[in-house]
Order: C-alpha cells, then sequence, then structure tokens
C-alpha cells in the first residue's frame, strides 16, 4: 500500500512533497489589504470559517505610523457596529490545472467581513500579537514589519482581526493566507 496525500489520483502526493496538496487542488486563498487606521478608531475585520483551515501567513507592515494586530476568539468579543464591507478574498493557485470539486473550482467558505466593532471581555487573552511601527527618523522613515506568523491549524469559527495605530494615522499593509479543510476532501 502506498501512502498518499489524496483520494484524487491527479493531485495525489508523496507525503515527503515539499508542494502544498492543498495549494494544487485550489483550497488554499489570500487576502492582503492597505490598511488605515486612526488613533482611537480600530479597524477590525470579522473573519468567519464554517470549516477547518490551516492559517499559512499572517504578516503586517507600515509605512507611516504605528500598528498594533491583535486576533481574538469569538468567546471573548461582543460585536458592536455592523459588519458589511466583504474584504477581498482571491485564490492562491487559479492554474487551469487545479483540482475541480463536482465539475468546478473549489469556492471559498471564509468570509471577511470589516465595519464593525468589538468589546473585548478580558484583554490579556488575545490568540494573536504582532506590531509594526516606521523608524522615528523623520529624514530616514523606514517601514518596518512585523515578523511573519507560524503556520497553525484552527476550528472553524469566527474570529476578530484588530487593527489599532498607536500614532495619528497610521498606514500599513496586512496580508493572510490560509488553506481551508472541509471534511471529506
Amino acid at each position: 500500500m502506498t501512502y498518499q496525500t489524496s483520494d484524487n489520483a491527479d493531485f495525489a502526493r508523496i507525503p515527503t512533497d515539499q508542494g502544498q496538496t492543498g495549494f494544487f487542488e485550489g483550497r488554499e486563498f489570500r487576502c492582503i489589504r492597505k490598511i488605515e487606521v486612526t488613533a482611537g478608531t480600530p479597524l477590525v475585520w470579522k473573519f468567519t470559517s464554517p470549516v477547518d483551515f490551516i492559517l499559512i501567513e499572517q504578516q503586517l507592515n507600515t509605512s507611516v505610523g504605528d500598528i498594533e494586530f491583535y486576533a481574538w476568539p469569538e468567546s471573548l468579543v461582543t460585536e458592536t457596529g455592523t459588519y458589511g464591507d466583504d474584504e477581498y478574498v482571491r485564490g492562491k493557485n487559479l492554474g487551469s490545472t487545479r483540482r475541480l470539486y463536482d465539475g468546478a473550482p473549489y469556492v471559498s467558505q471564509v468570509e471577511i467581513k470589516s465595519g464593525g466593532g468589538i468589546t473585548i471581555s478580558n484583554s490579556d487573552l488575545y490568540a494573536d500579537y504582532d506590531r509594526a511601527k516606521t523608524s522615528g527618523a523623520t529624514a530616514q522613515q523606514v517601514s518596518v514589519g512585523g515578523a511573519p506568523n507560524s503556520e497553525r491549524y484552527l476550528p472553524a469559527g469566527t474570529y476578530y482581526l484588530e487593527f489599532r495605530s498607536l500614532d495619528a494615522t497610521s498606514l500599513g499593509r496586512y496580508s493572510l493566507a490560509w488553506e481551508e479543510r472541509p471534511e471529506g476532501v
């Protein structure tokens, strides 16, 4: 018996292969956005996944100011405001040879919305934290990024991604990438 990473022969890989099966099957997605955050008015994204997923990448950079990032589990959050603005989710593999599911490419089940706010019940229990700040020298202002976070497997659910400016107005870039792991795939 040969062990393979997928039950579909077109996408099965030898486990020692460095390639990601989810990438070749078209189940990896990303969201990259320029962000602008004003002190005292956090920017919040509501990330909802009905399936387990592997968080592959999460990175914060800033070109102006000082930005803190927190990820909060749903159990600590009370929503305020309305989440109505969809953030753009794009597949990482848009090639013509990706796996078809019932005749069509896999479609992301994740929904990322912005526009609302949150109240946190215990601010010491964040699930993730990062900070990105520009250097202090005005004539030599350099963009500084936070460290990329390590890969991890997370359960289906809702997560709140909060960006806070520690300066008047901060500008930056946030990128997020994940692989969806629906049952039976």
